[in-house]
């Protein structure tokens, strides 16, 4: 074996290794486009709808709990004469 020999080899070597290292590169390009960029869009919209969902639970009990109080006010007797004189 003699220089050539071996500079062939390094050449065949690093051929292979750039060929390995550009096939790699574009399956992980594959991968995160294809696999974990849709699941972190799934899971944005998922969080950003039970966000949502928790600020209008939270606004409908808000409602209720104003309703409720107002039915108590309105039912104190000096306030439901005073609605009564309003009718």
């Amino acid at each position: 074996m003699n220089d050539d020999d071996l500079k062939k080899i390094g050449k065949l070597i690093d051929d292979r290794l750039d060929s390995t290292e550009q096939r790699i590169l574009t399956e992980i390009g594959t991968f995160v486009e294809d696999q974990i960029l849709p699941a972190i869009d799934a899971k944005a919209d998922k969080s950003d709808i039970d966000r949502l969902e928790r600020k209008l639970d939270h606004f409908a009990a808000q409602v209720t709990d104003h309703n409720q109080r107002l039915n108590d006010l309105e039912s104190l007797p000096t306030i439901a004469h005073e609605l009564k004189k309003k009718k």
